[in-house]
């Protein structure tokens, strides 16, 4: 979404002051270990790329002003909805030819730069086994990506906002393994990439060469690089195309295909296939460049928000596949090959997010950083689009995607909207739901709401009675029966009696037994809004007999919202191992009732008699 005071500013500049921006530094980097006529994923990482260190100091906080309508007159300034209208419109301009091209408001037609040659580096597909759950990209799930039934022929990646960002360095990952507890000491800074990346698509004619077309995938990754920020520097806008499971060892990639020697010496070449793998005994996949780069000008993390990356699939409305970096408001594009022509019809879903600088590094981000991201696309609808659990790059963040859902702010583009945040948040892992699916010109859908609860307790070395009745509430929500006494009249939560029994059929609950039952909510609540369950016990002792003690040996709670979506708010247990049990609740004057922390916390006190507000163990009850 283009809604950045400064970039409207800049924009508003070009009008009146018609400067053009263009970069000229060249960076390149190096590949990492070779195979004997392969370039092979780097196992130590590359150095440290040498580069100033921040200098631009992040934009001040731009105070609100008023936008009148478009004039003839120079001081005239475009609204921001003039601005996007243009901003759409010029996208739609195909180039005269394949290159560079910068643009103006209000021009109508690209004009053509210099363009640079694209880092001779690889920007890794995921490995299997690569990631950590707790960091975005680089391995299985751990990004939100988006789904359409259609097809695909523009995309766009932003941040809607940051808070608290102030630093960001790049760490490799030897093997595409990152550090636990990475470290930005010699890294370099504002080092990063943004990648707008294709899912691996079958099918595509570039892959009737391989010998096995079957397995053979496309790849398109339009990638916006920097390695530094400094006063005058460029970043590198282009493209890079990957065939994955292209043959077994020893495939030699199609044509245009590099020699190996420049492979070696080089790295990833432009307009030329170079054999890639992971291991000598992996299948070969093929990769290479664009021929054209692009240079914005580089921008410190801190003003990550200033970027807008536009990725087009050619015949989507321009003839050649192309990437366009949104710097400041003014557009830098850099044209592909068409190495995948079928792109637009093979193209269903899209990852943008910021990870390392390539050879499936890490963007390492200080504790505090909050960032929220926009994934928009074009499919000829105007719906949201869905969403999956899934990355498909080598590199990463150090940032954990946010179990809450981000503002939803409607804008130019059907969107995916979500945040993710250093350290990780409080609580359960973030799943689909905690992201927004806006579409244009209408009202967010409403996120899902909690209608009910899944509750497994197993009983552990002391049993509940067939006369014992035991009680569930959730915060908010009237007491439900998990277990009726075959003792007591009925008190509207248990319908107890001679023959009651729980939705399993028991009356009593054995000493390591497990039972599982389901319970509505009668209020349908927001999942953060499901913070506390209470387990109450209530005697009801036959003849002479004592009060019962109950062994609460594990518990796992699972929350089903109008998705239909599962969340698991708490799964605690015990092994099965003597008096080792989690709480156990007896009559008064002990401790009767036990609250679970639903929220992340996974506490467990008591909630009155004499042992109110303690800890639950096994043997702090009275005993």
């Amino acid at each position: 979404m283009f809604n950045s005071n400064r970039r409207h500013m800049q924009v508003w500049c070009a009008v009146v002051c018609k400067v053009m921006l263009c970069g000229t530094v060249l960076v390149a980097a190096a590949l990492g270990v070779l195979l004997p006529g392969t370039i092979r994923a780097a196992e130590s990482g590359d150095p440290a790329e040498a580069g100033a260190q921040q200098t631009k100091p992040a934009p001040p906080a731009a105070k609100p002003m008023p936008t009148p309508r478009m004039t003839n007159e120079v001081a005239g300034r475009p609204t921001t909805v003039e601005v996007e209208n243009w901003r759409r419109t010029i996208l739609k301009v195909a180039t005269p030819k394949r290159g560079c091209y910068t643009a103006n408001y209000p021009d109508r037609a690209w004009k053509s730069v210099a363009c640079k040659t694209p880092p001779h580096k690889l920007y890794l597909p995921k490995r299997a086994g690569a990631s950590r759950r707790e960091q975005v990209g680089g391995g299985p799930g751990a990004d939100f990506v988006t789904t359409w039934p259609g097809n695909t022929i523009e995309s766009e990646g932003s941040f809607d906002s940051m808070t608290g960002v102030t630093g960001e360095c790049d760490v490799q990952c030897p093997n595409q393994i990152c550090p636990a507890t990475p470290s930005c000491s010699g890294q370099p800074a504002n080092s990063f990439s943004l990648q707008l990346n294709t899912q691996p698509f079958g099918g595509t004619t570039a892959c009737s060469t391989s010998p096995n077309p079957g397995s053979c995938q496309g790849w398109e990754q339009f990638v916006y690089a920097q390695s530094s920020n400094c006063s005058g520097c460029t970043g590198d806008a282009f493209i890079q195309y990957w065939l994955i499971n292209f043959g077994p060892p020893g495939t030699s990639c199609p044509s245009p295909a590099a020699s190996v020697s420049d492979c070696n010496s080089n790295g990833v070449m432009s307009g030329q296939w170079c054999p890639f793998q992971f291991t000598s005994t992996s299948p070969v996949f093929c990769v290479m460049n664009a021929d054209n780069s692009i240079g914005p000008p580089t921008e410190p993390i801190a003003s990550l928000n200033e970027l807008v990356v536009t990725a087009d699939a050619p015949g989507g409305g321009t003839p050649q596949d192309a990437i366009t970096v949104w710097e400041g408001g003014i557009p830098y594009r850099a044209t592909g090959l068409n190495t995948f022509p079928d792109l637009a019809s093979l193209w269903k879903n899209s990852e943008f997010n910021v990870f390392g600088n390539g050879n499936g590094s890490e963007a390492v981000f200080n504790s505090g950083a909050n960032v929220h991201v926009r994934n928009a696309e074009s499919s000829g609808s105007t719906n949201g689009p869905g969403c999956l659990d899934e990355t498909f790059t080598g590199e990463s963040n150090t940032l954990t995607l946010v179990n809450t859902r981000p503002p939803a702010v409607v804008g130019s583009m059907p969107a995916l909207l979500f945040s993710e945040s250093s350290p990780a948040p409080a609580g359960f892992a973030a799943t689909c739901a905690d992201a927004n699916s806006i579409g244009t010109g209408t009202a967010p859908p409403p996120a899902p709401s909690v209608v009910s609860a899944v509750i497994t307790m197993n009983t552990g070395n002391d049993d509940a009675r067939s006369d014992t009745e035991l009680w569930a509430s959730i915060n908010g929500e009237p007491s439900f029966c998990l277990k009726p006494s075959n003792n007591a009249n009925s008190d509207g939560v248990c319908n107890n009696g001679g023959s009651a029994h729980d939705q399993n059929g028991s009356q009593s609950w054995n000493n390591w037994t497990s039972s599982r039952q389901t319970f509505p909510l009668v209020t349908p609540k927001p999942l953060s809004g499901v913070t506390t369950l209470t387990i109450r016990l209530l005697e009801h002792n036959s003849g002479f007999e004592g009060d019962d003690n109950w062994d609460i040996q594990g518990i796992n709670v699972t929350l089903i919202d109008s998705s239909g979506a599962a969340h698991t708010v708490i799964n605690l247990s015990n092994p099965n191992n003597g008096n080792n049990c989690i709480a156990r609740l007896k009559g008064s004057p002990n401790a009767t009732s036990v609250a679970f922390g639903l929220n992340g916390s996974n506490s467990h006190v008591y909630v009155d008699g004499k042992e109110a507000g303690q800890t639950t163990t096994c043997s702090n009850n009275g005993d």
